[in-house]
């Protein structure tokens, strides 16, 4: 079974998420912290970690996690541009409806 973590808050992406992962067999845990997924991804290395770029973990924490190995996918509203181009340096980015669009295929 694929481990998945992800730094969500909003909770019709944690529904989202919730659902389609459980569709394909995969298993999400939500985090609350950073540090709370530092010590997550310590105990098991996830497949990815799923991040609401527009919540809690900046990009220096991105950075941080992507340094250890994790593949990180970033999702953020279409209108948030500026952040969009930032955060491409760092992780994988979608828009919202990409990232809906392609939960199936990321986490499967």
């Amino acid at each position: 079974m694929k481990i998945f973590y992800a730094a969500v808050t909003d909770l019709f992406f944690i529904g989202k998420i919730g659902s389609f992962a459980k569709a394909v067999g995969s298993k999400v845990v939500f985090v609350d912290s950073y540090e709370h997924l530092l010590e997550a991804i310590e105990d098991n290395k996830p497949e990815a970690v799923l991040v609401d770029l527009t919540g809690f973990l900046t990009l220096a924490h991105i950075e941080a996690i992507r340094g250890k190995g994790v593949r990180v996918i970033g999702y953020l509203p279409h209108v948030q541009t500026e952040l969009m181009e930032r955060a491409k340096k760092v992780c994988e980015v979608y828009t919202q409806g990409e990232f809906s669009n392609n939960l199936v295929k990321i986490l499967g």
